[in-house]
């Protein structure tokens, strides 16, 4: 993966390497120079940015990633994303708590099995 300076020095040498074609291409520059044109305003300027974009949404999406915690430990403090069995189902931690899945807004029910739809004993 390249670096930011990295990046700017690979922008620079194509930009160096599409100068070095088109004045190589002297009387054909009317039918190849408008292609190296849009390569040079449109596609070029934009190719490393669209990098970035898409390095930063995967980022976000990876420090946004599930995490299964495994069957639900009283007490124990959970964080939003987390996820959890408890009493036969699949729970989404919504915010940081350490409310039971059911008892409070803090979880979301995923997926359920008939001990999840009655709920808890009483």
């Amino acid at each position: 993966m390249m670096n930011s300076s990295e990046r700017e020095q690979a922008r620079k040498h194509l930009l160096q390497s599409i100068d070095a074609i088109d004045a190589t291409m002297g009387n054909q520059r009317a039918s190849v120079g408008a292609v190296l044109d849009l390569i040079k305003t449109i596609i070029l300027p934009n190719m490393f940015d669209l990098g970035d974009e898409v390095r930063a949404r995967l980022d976000l999406l990876e420090a946004q990633a599930l995490n299964y915690r495994g069957v639900h430990d009283k007490g124990t403090q959970y964080d939003s994303g987390d996820l959890c069995t408890y009493r036969g189902g699949l729970w989404h931690c919504n915010t940081v708590t350490k409310d039971a899945p059911g008892t409070s807004g803090a979880w979301r029910l995923m997926a359920k099995t008939p001990v999840a739809i009655r709920g808890p004993k009483k």
